[in-house]
């Protein structure tokens, strides 16, 4: 009886073994039961209108890792882009040397003679 126990047990640590080492074949990939996102995240009011779909427990993590990631490019682009036009105003000859720019915070512009409550000066 024992000896029958032990060739169960080396029978099951080999199955293991072989099934670790990538022997024992693979599993299958299946398809998403869900419509693939199609959102764009342009403005922070289409991000607060998301709501991923729900799964049996809670929400459904491919559609949560998308949006994460679609998220995350998207905040990445604007960092890019904010880092991009900083230098372009830290340069000597960006923007902020141009003395014929007019608008607000280069002094040409005039308010009509109010301060920033709306009252006359």
């Amino acid at each position: 009886m024992p000896v029958v126990l032990l060739l169960a047990a080396f029978a099951i640590l080999a199955g293991v073994v072989v099934v670790a080492i990538g022997r024992g074949g693979e599993l299958t990939v299946f398809r998403s039961d869900t419509p693939p996102l199609r959102l764009e995240f342009a403005t922070a009011a289409d991000l607060a209108r998301f709501r991923p779909p729900l799964a049996f427990f809670g929400y459904s993590a491919q559609a949560t890792d998308d949006a994460l990631q679609r998220i995350a490019h998207g905040v990445a682009d604007r960092e890019a882009e904010l880092a991009s036009l900083r230098r372009q105003l830290a340069e000597p000859g960006g923007p902020a040397a141009d003395p014929d720019i007019d608008g607000p915070g280069y002094g040409s512009t005039d308010y009509g003679g109010t301060d920033i409550n709306g009252a006359s000066r």
